[in-house]
């Protein structure tokens, strides 16, 4: 669910630093016009595309930038946030826990006969399910609208700091 992605620029990497500080709007700021919103320091940067609605499943690029050359190697990830990833993990794990439960529940009252619990389980047969659909759709839905994200950042990041792919994977550690 997540891509990588390597650039390199030809500017150190406080001169990144400072033309992508200079592009974009913090995340604090509450009334700005920049495309892209986030934070960035010589070594370190998260990006967001700003966009006029909430979707939590809106794609994120976390990336370092280490010198390589006389220029930087970006090298990042775009995926959801870490928030977002963890939430619904944990969501889903409940819902296999509890719901697959009332749901095991549920089935084996239908069908072992006559049971006080009988006209009770239809909730608990079809609840887990439709939850189960639900979060799944969520998902698709908002990652659906974040689609283009991805694409708009690296074009950000090529643009503002006049970088490109390398021909081939740079290893970042020298």
């Amino acid at each position: 669910m997540s891509e990588t992605v390597q650039l390199h620029s030809r500017f150190t990497p406080d001169e990144c630093a400072q033309r992508l500080g200079a592009a974009i709007d913090s995340q604090l700021s509450l009334f700005g016009s920049r495309p892209v919103i986030g934070r960035v320091n010589s070594s370190t940067l998260r990006l967001r595309k700003r966009i006029g609605y909430g979707n939590s499943f809106q794609t994120f690029l976390t990336a370092s930038m280490k010198p390589h050359g006389s220029g930087t190697v970006i090298d990042g990830e775009f995926a959801m946030s870490l928030f977002t990833r963890v939430f619904m993990s944990i969501w889903f794990a409940f819902l296999a826990i509890i719901g697959g439960s009332a749901f095991v529940v549920a089935l084996f009252s239908l069908l072992a006969g006559p049971s006080e619990f009988r006209g009770n389980a239809w909730p608990f047969l079809f609840g887990p399910p439709g939850m189960l659909i639900f979060g799944f759709l969520l998902i698709r839905f908002g990652r659906y609208f974040a689609q283009a994200e991805a694409g708009f950042l690296k074009d950000f990041i090529r643009h503002t700091l006049d970088a490109d792919e390398p021909p081939a994977r740079v290893d970042s550690a020298e």
